[in-house]
């Protein structure tokens, strides 16, 4: 590991594809780990982390629900909640639910936001997640 550089948590999803010798790889810029934190806040389950039971989204209970306007307006509630109160220092800008034209069984969630370090913004940011 180059002492030299600075680090910022651990890369999600876990990954080892460096050449340091680290472990698992890790985040080399700020924008890295504010995106990993948002994937780590977005795809864990509530409930399955230790003594935070409200950490996460419950995103795997709307695979089975109908594909109505209703269930999408809960998938945006549900990742603006969690990104807010455990990933601030990103502002989810917009929260889009669609699905494809050929298949209406599957559901696309796009996510736009921004990262915030201090005082600069970056410009905006797409994670798209198919459910």
């Amino acid at each position: 590991m180059d002492k030299r550089k600075q680090y910022y948590g651990i890369k999600f999803p876990f990954t080892k594809d460096n050449n340091d010798e680290i472990f698992l790889d890790v985040n080399e810029n700020f924008m890295d780990k504010a995106k990993s934190d948002m994937f780590h806040a977005v795809f864990t389950p509530k409930g399955q982390r230790l003594r935070m039971p409200d950490f996460g989204t419950d995103l795997i209970k709307f695979i089975f629900e109908e594909n109505t306007q209703t269930t999408w307006d809960k998938i945006r509630d549900e990742i603006s909640a969690v990104t807010e109160k455990y990933v601030p220092s990103v502002k989810v800008t917009d929260v889009m639910v669609y699905t494809e034209c050929d298949d209406d069984h599957m559901v696309f969630v796009t996510i736009k936001f921004t990262v915030t370090n201090g005082v600069s913004i970056t410009d905006e940011q797409e994670l798209t997640i198919k459910l």
